[in-house]
């Protein structure tokens, strides 16, 4: 399969998502299967597609900050990006590549998965479509059809800032920014993570290229963007930075705020009330067992109980027939009369988390 390879080399924030963008919508029968490779210059907020900036971002950090935010056409949550990051773009015709999801993903990964390998890191498929290292993140994906293209995208990330991350996200307390900030150390990695010797991206882009000739046969013609797609990159920047577009998401207010370290590992924060009185829970589930939680009362009662509830429910698996088992055995070992909610309470109350991730995800 011949393939148009281009190296776009280091571009603006909105050029760096507004070229796939543009590639898409320019796309004609005679065009070629593209894959473009660029290094943003610098950092911006990127949002997926279905996300309401004013829900999922603290956009005074982000101003503050001087992070822009950017809404992509393809799904996913918000991501942190800067210049230690190479953006790898497939803009294929439709046909060029598989249908289905799991397939598509499959052949994107592959020559990623590779590369790594051949800077000595044990990198492998996740989820169907990540790449994972010891049992962390070190590539996420992103797919969608934009224009007449189908679009799949990925990074090469040398060092990943957590700090600007976290601090971008809009959370609802502090404990959940800690612990969100802890899971991405514990469960996000980089090149500058795993390798002593950084490759320069200069040299991660032949390897790559190698490992898509060897693995897919794909024949590269060195080329650069037409004067049309030039004209549609351009146009795709300008929706790109209209607040029109940015905003246009509105999402309701939800009492459940839930972010996704990566496939299975979500951490979610929740206000359950009883008349007067409320518990907050902050949670973090690996696939559906309760990997970290912190239990607290409005008015800081029952530090005693609550460290005994915690210690109990971690690490077991997160469903009702358990919970109702479990809260049973501590009633019976520490009384009732400390907590105002009921076993059915706390039952409804601990699987708030859980079941808003159900709706969000299916489960993954």
């Amino acid at each position: 399969m011949k393939v148009r390879w281009i190296d776009a080399g280091r571009v603006t924030d909105i050029r760096s998502q507004s070229i796939y963008h543009g590639l898409g919508y320019a796309l004609k029968e005679h065009s070629p299967n593209t894959i473009v490779m660029s290094i943003p210059e610098n950092p911006y907020i990127c949002i997926g597609y279905f996300q309401d900036p004013s829900k999922e971002l603290d956009l005074t950090y982000c101003n503050k900050n001087n992070l822009p935010v950017i809404r992509r056409q393809t799904g996913g949550g918000a991501v942190f990006i800067d210049n230690k990051q190479l953006f790898v773009q497939w803009v294929f015709h439709p046909q060029s590549i598989p249908q289905k999801v799991e397939q598509k993903f499959q052949i994107f990964i592959q020559p990623m998965i590779e590369t790594y390998k051949f800077f000595g890191i044990n990198a492998y498929e996740y989820g169907g479509h990540d790449v994972h290292v010891k049992g962390k993140k070190i590539v996420g994906t992103g797919a969608a059809y934009i224009g007449n293209a189908e679009v799949v995208t990925g990074n090469f990330i040398k060092e990943f800032d957590s700090k600007h991350m976290v601090g971008a996200l809009k959370l609802p307390n502090e404990k959940m920014r800690s612990e969100v900030d802890r899971s991405m150390s514990e469960y996000m990695s980089s090149l500058s993570d795993e390798v002593a010797s950084i490759p320069d991206f200069e040299e991660v882009k032949k390897v790559y290229k190698q490992k898509c000739k060897e693995i897919h046969g794909m024949q590269f013609i060195d080329d650069d963007f037409t004067d049309e797609e030039l004209l549609e990159i351009e146009n795709q920047e300008q929706k790109l930075l209209n607040d029109s577009w940015t905003f246009s998401i509105k999402q309701p207010e939800k009492n459940c705020r839930l972010i996704k370290i990566h496939t299975g590992v979500w951490v979610g924060s929740t206000s359950y009330h009883v008349g007067n009185q409320t518990v907050n829970i902050v949670m973090r589930l690996n696939e559906n067992s309760v990997d970290y939680i912190d239990i607290s009362f409005k008015d800081n009662q029952h530090k005693k109980e609550i460290k005994l509830l915690e210690k109990k429910l971690t690490n077991m698996s997160l469903t009702k027939p358990e919970l109702s088992m479990e809260i049973d055995s501590f009633f019976s070992l520490h009384g009732s009369d400390w907590s105002f909610l009921s076993k059915e309470q706390w039952i409804e109350a601990l699987m708030m988390i859980y079941v808003e991730k159900k709706k969000i995800s299916g489960g993954g």
